[in-house]
């Protein structure tokens, strides 16, 4: 599943960044789809009740916050206030028409309008324009950048009445028509209104406005296909993204080299990277099953690993995921993230594993040669690992560098682990169903030459080759990403 949105099934080239014109200031070739990474840029996601977020909420502030924003939950009921640094107004379906209003039609801030109750309050579709249910549509304009990596006609959502869209004679004379029913060209799900572009009450548009039609189930059935529309959508509305990964690239933006988003229900032996294809895959006898409850903050289905539970009927490859070495699976001496949703068993009275065991959630290489590694201690501590080469005076030796928490996860609690290397400085994050952030830690090392580059295919759910029930985890993962800088 993923931050669980479906991701897209699609092989990622390297996205076309360029700041333009005001009306359209990212570029992307037609068969291009976003890959950087925003880096620490503020957002707003204006919802219905930021004490009592939706499911649909947490996705997409969990969706935000992948691609780097900094995002503020704000009540619909609340004045609309902007900060000049923010970069981008999401609008979720949980808002409350009447309660929002016109409080963001005139922001001098990108606006991307999920909610098509705030359509018509925002002035990007008339009063009283019909409203259809969708589910395949048509790219009516292939070099729109939101259209790009996107085939035509394409399956958006798993479920017809997900995807909504408007005729179009309620659509605004600035409007640029992205994408619409297959069935009906006429009924429009994905258009945009760049900055200065004529609304409905005869006033220009202060700044881009997007319009994508999802309900809140949609958020929970897109196919990879509908994840990469989303984010395209999110990248052409912020008129800083291209700044922020442009300028940061070379230090600290990140791009995804594999996703896992753990929702495979077809097969029964490939695990599908839904970003550049290095699937994975599962041992002949592994005892992994797929649940049907996802672990991130939506999705379809998670994995659940019996690791360390079976004992001395494991054996070296069962209860795991294997994923083919690549290289963009080894940072060397670049910036570098692995993040992973648990819900892990209750391991703190296992009788299989010592005090000082640490079942590994993911890991690539060996201890004894360098290594990165996400784990759980018997008391439910995680740790993040970074091993690799240093240089001093006396020569090149192995270093590790570590990151521990001294917060234990609860037993059956959904949690997104985020661990981390950062100019050389190990960084291990944990985050709440709901994107906060609630404990964090980094290593004592830091700096000065450090290079990881481990051996070996990567590892789901145990130690590689590893036939020990403590080296096993025993639990649920979902929505696996490595990410490393260009």
């Amino acid at each position: 599943m993923g931050c669980s949105l479906v991701r897209r099934n699609l092989r990622r080239r390297s996205a076309v960044l360029a700041v333009v014109s005001a009306a359209v200031l990212i570029q992307a070739g037609a068969a291009d789809a976003w890959n950087g990474t925003i880096v620490d840029s503020p957002a707003q996601l204006i919802v219905g009740n930021p004490a009592a977020l939706t499911s649909g909420d947490q996705l997409l502030q969990a969706e935000l916050e992948d691609f780097g924003y900094l995002v503020t939950p704000v009540d619909d009921a609340a004045p609309a206030l902007l900060p000049s640094a923010t970069a981008l107004v999401v609008i979720a379906p949980s808002i409350n028409s009447t309660t929002l209003g016109e409080k963001y039609k005139d922001a001098a801030t990108p606006v991307v309008a999920f909610a098509t109750t705030a359509w018509e309050n925002m002035a990007v579709a008339d009063v009283g324009g019909s409203f259809y249910q969708s589910q395949n549509l048509l790219v009516i304009d292939s070099t729109h950048p939101i259209a790009a990596g996107l085939p035509s006609p394409f399956q958006a959502t798993n479920a017809m009445q997900y995807m909504r869209s408007t005729n179009e004679a309620a659509l605004p004379s600035g409007a640029q028509p992205v994408a619409v029913r297959q069935a009906s060209t006429s009924a429009h799900v994905v258009y945009t209104v760049p900055a200065g572009g004529i609304r409905t009450d005869g006033t220009p548009a202060p700044a881009n406005r997007a319009v994508i039609g999802l309900s809140e189930p949609a958020l929970h059935d897109l196919t990879a296909d509908g994840l990469t529309l989303v984010d395209n959508t999110i990248y052409w509305a912020d008129t800083t993204s291209a700044t922020y990964a442009v300028q940061s690239q070379a230090a600290t933006a990140l791009v995804q080299q594999g996703r896992w988003l753990l929702d495979d229900a077809t097969s029964t032996t490939t695990v599908r990277d839904s970003v550049n294809g290095h699937n994975g895959s599962l041992s002949g006898d592994t005892r992994v099953q797929r649940r049907q409850q996802p672990v991130a903050s939506s999705g379809n289905y998670s994995f659940y690993f019996p690791g360390w539970s079976l004992g001395s009927s494991i054996d070296a490859d069962n209860s795991a995921v294997i994923v083919p070495n690549f290289t963009g699976f080894n940072p060397g001496t670049k910036n570098f993230r692995i993040e992973v949703w648990v819900r892990p068993d209750d391991s703190t009275n296992a009788a299989v594993l010592a005090a000082t065991d640490s079942p590994n959630v993911i890991q690539k290489g060996l201890g004894n040669e360098q290594q990165w590694k996400i784990a759980l201690k018997k008391d439910l501590t995680p740790v993040c690992v970074f091993r690799g080469d240093t240089v001093s005076g006396a020569g090149v030796s192995v270093q590790t560098r570590e990151a521990r928490l001294s917060s234990r996860l609860t037993p059956g609690t959904r949690s997104r682990l985020r661990c981390e290397l950062t100019s050389g400085r190990t960084a291990l994050k944990v985050y709440d169903l709901n994107g906060r952030l609630v404990d964090s830690a980094t290593s004592a090392e830091s700096g000065g030459y450090f290079s990881v580059t481990p051996p070996g295919d990567v590892w789901f759910g145990k130690k590689p080759n590893d036939p020990s029930p403590q080296d096993a985890y025993a639990g649920t993962l979902d929505n696996v990403v490595i990410a490393r800088a260009s």
